[in-house]
């Protein structure tokens, strides 16, 4: 069990003000069986009404229009979520089914699915979960990382083709070959320590229960991951998306941070009776 302090702060500026400014983020943390929201702050500026509701695949979107003129669009969700793998529990079937086709941004052309034919040959005899974790090192031995070659657009099959590309694009190309090979897997984006920007990893459905893998780093995600939205690809949980009127050149400037403490049963039992003691005083 870990307690991770995020933070997770966006800044646009625009050359010219706008209007009418539309927007969406998926800037919460995720609610689950195994993350915990203990404390949560958004700030906006500028400071508008927003409503929080639910997507089709349960992430937490902020809603809100900004009529008047503006030339900045800020951002800033704070706050510590518990994580507790030991919690996971399997999902209904219906999620199953959700996760089970592709998105725009993961469909196999001929180049992935040559890959998968290899990695059958290689897996026949092995379970889903060794073929989840043979996967990390196949993905990491056919992708280099590197910034600025790829951008939000593009797909597994443009990324496998490069060879190249960010966290997004190894986690699109682990997705493919996990389906490909007969698993069920999506796309998990939110905060992770060490990064300073969001994070992408990916989510395979072991024994009915989602387990974390990370293609990037090479490795299966611990409790240090703070989960914001999932889908089929990026292209169903973008952080953010907007409209607005106005002819303006945009700039961006992302700041995140994920500090983790270890929290012991017996610290958490302390702290359970030390709020039911408050609640006894009100």
């Amino acid at each position: 069990m870990r307690r991770n302090e995020y933070s997770f702060e966006v800044r646009l500026t625009f050359d010219k003000p706008v209007t009418d400014h539309t927007f969406l983020l998926r800037c919460l943390p995720a609610c689950s069986d195994t993350q915990t929201v203990l404390e949560e702050k958004l700030d906006l500026d500028p400071e508008v009404h927003v409503t929080v509701s639910l997507d089709g695949f349960g992430n937490r979107i902020v809603c809100g229009t900004i009529t008047g003129p503006h030339d900045h669009f800020c951002y800033h969700s704070r706050g510590i979520v518990e994580v507790d793998d030991s919690l996971r529990r399997p999902v209904p079937y219906s999620q199953k089914m959700i996760y089970a086709g592709s998105g725009e941004l993961t469909k196999a052309d001929a180049r992935l699915s040559a890959a998968a034919g290899s990695l059958l040959l290689l897996t026949g005899g092995l379970s889903d979960r060794e073929k989840a974790d043979l996967l990390l090192g196949e993905v990491q031995n056919r992708m280099i990382y590197e910034p600025g070659l790829t951008d939000t657009h593009t797909s597994a099959a443009r990324a496998l083709e490069l060879g190249r590309g960010v966290c997004q694009d190894f986690t699109h190309v682990y997705i493919v070959l996990a389906r490909q090979i007969g698993l069920t897997a999506r796309y998990c984006m939110g905060l992770a320590s060490q990064e300073g920007q969001t994070h992408a990893w990916a989510e395979v459905l072991l024994d009915g229960i989602w387990q974390g893998y990370d293609p990037t780093r090479g490795c299966v995600c611990g409790e240090n991951y703070v989960r914001l939205a999932c889908g089929r690809d990026a292209a169903d949980c973008p952080a953010e998306a907007g409209i607005m009127s106005g002819f303006a050149r945009q700039k961006q400037m992302i700041q995140t941070s994920v500090t983790t403490v270890e929290v012991h049963e017996e610290q958490r039992k302390e702290e359970q009776r030390r709020q039911q003691r408050q609640q006894v005083q009100q």
